[in-house]
């Protein structure tokens, strides 16, 4: 599982209470790297699966109609810079870490 991205995508309307109110978008747990759209507008990155986050959308919800919302969780296999050169405590040669990508 951990070398694919997944996505999640639902649509929603803007409930009427929330006029002239700021509209949080709360997360109690995204995984580790995730993006976030509203309406096809990013409106936040998280890179910490362990803590909330918490993304402000009030300028993308629409006040009538259908909202879309967009989530995708980036596969940290292929998320996470790799650098060949690095030598982890005398670790594993440049050939060796190579052949764990």
């Amino acid at each position: 599982m951990e070398r694919y991205d997944w996505w999640y995508r639902c649509e929603f309307a803007t409930p009427p209470e929330i006029a002239g109110k700021t509209a949080l978008l709360v997360f109690h747990g995204l995984d580790t790297f995730a993006s976030v759209w509203v309406n096809q507008q990013p409106v936040g990155q998280a890179a910490n699966m362990f803590i909330r986050h918490e993304f402000d959308v009030t300028p993308w919800l629409l006040p009538t109609g259908t909202n879309e919302l967009v989530v995708r969780l980036a596969s940290p296999a292929f998320s996470i810079p790799f650098d060949l050169r690095h030598r982890p405590l005398g670790g594993a040669s440049a050939s060796s870490a190579a052949r764990l990508r």
